[in-house]
């Protein structure tokens, strides 16, 4: 895990995927992390279904919610799918869950009541 971090501030996401599939099959209920960066590389490569597919899993594993921003990237890629009704469904499970900074949490609010708006046109 440590070397899928350390590939992720190196921008270099086949590796991160690589060591994040590794990380999975060594333990695939053990660490929401791992699905978590799996899901970010798979962003990153432009592979939508199985970003959700992992981020997905790294929520049904972060039973305790220690990973919020799983909420945000599963957001990203629903917007990318044109899923607005579940990206902000992921806005306000990260808003509930968050500990963000006020600048961050305003962001993602105002996100999210522009989705509302746009549902109420």
């Amino acid at each position: 895990m440590e070397l899928a971090r350390l590939a992720v501030m190196d921008g270099a996401w086949e590796e991160t995927l690589d060591l994040s599939n590794h990380a999975i099959a060594l333990d695939p209920i053990g660490y929401p992390l791992a699905f978590y960066i799996n899901a970010l590389a798979n962003v990153n490569l432009r592979r939508p279904d199985e970003a959700e597919s992992s981020a997905r899993s790294a929520l049904r594993l972060d039973n305790q919610h220690r990973i919020p921003q799983i909420h945000l990237l599963l957001a990203r890629i629903l917007r990318q799918k044109r899923d607005a009704a579940g990206e902000a469904a992921q806005l306000a499970e990260f808003l509930k869950y968050s500990s963000a900074s006020a600048h961050e949490a305003e962001m993602v609010a105002a996100r999210l009541r522009r989705l509302v708006m746009s549902y109420k046109r």
